[in-house]
């Protein structure tokens, strides 16, 4: 195939995804025409809607505007969830009563449904967990039903939401940042299409890397605050160890494209290297499943900003080691 691959690949953090509309929206200023999705979480929202978006750089820019909407629309955090009555009480209740999570998600689910209006018409995966298997699943949607179907259950965040029957949960539990899935769907389509003049990755973050102190004193803290920063800290060390064992398998597949009297092992077959950039937020303004509109507004501008700066170091952008 003439010409690049163009792959997004979004991170989990609940409401901090809108970081990852920001860096969409300056890819499709640069006119990078964006030929797979893939995501997890609050990325499964961006890959997802994505998606729908018919071929052509102009299909996918208004597709983007309605993405815009959907995260603009939002005022604050019952357009997402519904929380107990009565505080802390009715957690309690929910808790002896044996519920299965502390909130509810229907009003995210009746936002899917009127914002997801067609099937995928680019290539697109979307990550859940199985409880009971405990394996992380990259599903291929291929209706309108399947689409919004992946997106909810990869977005529900264990404990905080309740399982999408019937056991299907957030994919960051186990792939917080999918690169390994972008890969695949990358060999996939090369498989599929042929050779591509290069492959490129685009992978946005919704939380930086390195987690910040945080000065709050924690034995004062609710189990909700207390969990959500476990995540926080989990989604910084699982950041590192998928980034940079895509790094590594990108040395050792280049290796070998670069030394043919040397056999690829079985392992590697089938194997690509990507160019991979990179799309972090240099702070932290807010938690997961915090929705004020102003916040999101203002995260989706810092994710805007920062691609513009990556895009425009060109090659100098391109992470070319372990960091």
């Amino acid at each position: 195939m003439a010409g690049p691959l163009n792959v997004f690949c979004a991170s989990g953090g609940g409401s901090k995804g809108a970081f990852e509309g920001g860096v969409l929206q300056a890819l499709c200023e640069a006119g990078i025409e964006l030929d797979g999705f893939v995501g997890v979480s609050t990325g499964s929202i961006q890959a997802g809607f994505m998606s729908q978006a018919a071929p052509g750089i102009e299909r996918q820019c208004e597709q983007l505007e309605k993405l815009r909407d959907l995260w603009f629309g939002l005022d604050g955090d019952s357009a997402i969830y519904t929380k107990p009555a009565f505080g802390i009480f009715g957690t309690l209740v929910r808790v002896a009563l044996g519920k299965p999570s502390i909130y509810t998600f229907a009003p995210f689910q009746k936002l899917l449904e009127r914002s997801i209006t067609s099937p995928p018409r680019r290539a697109v995966r979307i990550g859940i967990v199985e409880l009971q298997s405990s394996r992380y699943v990259a599903c291929s949607p291929k209706t309108t039903t399947e689409l919004s179907g992946a997106i909810l259950a990869s977005c529900s965040i264990p404990a905080f939401f309740p399982p999408v029957a019937p056991d299907f949960v957030d994919g960051g539990v186990r792939n917080i940042a999918p690169l390994a899935t972008a890969f695949k769907l990358a060999a996939q389509m090369t498989a599929e299409h042929g050779e591509w003049d290069r492959i490129n990755l685009y992978v946005a973050l919704a939380s930086p890397r390195a987690v910040a102190a945080d000065p709050r004193a924690w034995t004062s803290q609710s189990v909700a605050q207390v969990a959500l920063r476990s995540l926080e800290i989990l989604e910084g060390e699982n950041y590192e160890w998928d980034i940079n064992g895509a790094l590594e398998m990108n040395s050792i597949v280049e290796f070998f494209a670069n030394h043919p009297m040397y056999e690829r092992p079985a392992v590697l077959k089938g194997k690509v290297r990507a160019d991979i950039r990179l799309f972090e937020p240099d702070s932290l303004p807010y938690s997961a499943l915090e929705f004020d509109p102003a916040k999101i507004r203002a995260f989706w501008e810092a994710g805007y900003q920062k691609a513009r700066v990556v895009l425009a170091r060109g090659a100098d952008g391109i992470l070319a080691r372990a960091l």
